[in-house]
């Protein structure tokens, strides 16, 4: 019964229906579902709205293509627009991508759920070389604002912008009838080791 309970509470976990707070998100935490943005293609100052909208996500006025291949930024000949928002249309449970600024910048990550209440945000300190920022919320991630406090002029260059949308549900109880097929085949099998 145990099990049960466990696969049940897994199976829910993994389709995002038990609220948690946003937490950081390492590039290794993103799984086979992601999907990701590499930029290619786009002109510099093409505007990054819905671009991407078939793939699941679109980006509020102020991103834009950059010189840099592969990259956009919120500046392009005027000053930089904060904070940036992109807004999905699968609510991933994991947002993040490459990013670059000037040294010392502090990057919030703030997420939004279905309601449009505020699930939290998360910090991370950058600098004029990439590095990844990303957040996690296993309710979902509706909307993401990005917003940089900077002692500069607030110019930020992302590449590889990635997420991970919440499992299908047939997918994640497939998962759970599995784990406990193993389960029970390896009672099974136990068993009939001890009749021998």
């Amino acid at each position: 019964m145990r099990l049960f309970a466990a696969l049940i509470f897994i199976s829910h976990l993994l389709a995002g229906t038990i609220n948690g707070a946003p937490v950081t998100a390492q590039e290794t935490d993103f799984g086979a579902w992601t999907v990701s943005l590499d930029f290619l293609g786009l002109l510099p100052g093409t505007p990054v709205l819905d671009t991407f909208s078939s793939s699941g996500v679109e980006f509020a006025p102020g991103l834009f293509a950059a010189a840099e291949l592969s990259t956009v930024t919120n500046y392009y000949s005027f000053l930089p627009v904060l904070p940036l928002e992109a807004a999905f249309s699968i609510n991933p449970i994991r947002v993040g991508f490459l990013v670059r600024g000037g040294d010392g910048d502090r990057l919030t990550l703030t997420g939004y759920d279905n309601w449009g209440n505020l699930s939290g945000s998360v910090d991370f300190f950058i600098g004029s070389s990439y590095s990844f920022a990303g957040i996690s919320d296993s309710a979902g991630i509706q909307r993401l604002l990005i917003d940089n406090i900077s002692f500069g002029d607030g110019t930020l260059h992302i590449q590889q912008f990635r997420f991970e949308p919440v499992p299908e549900p047939a997918v994640t109880w497939f998962t759970g009838a599995g784990l406990a097929a193993l389960s029970l085949a390896g009672r099974w099998l136990k068993g009939i080791s001890h009749v021998h």
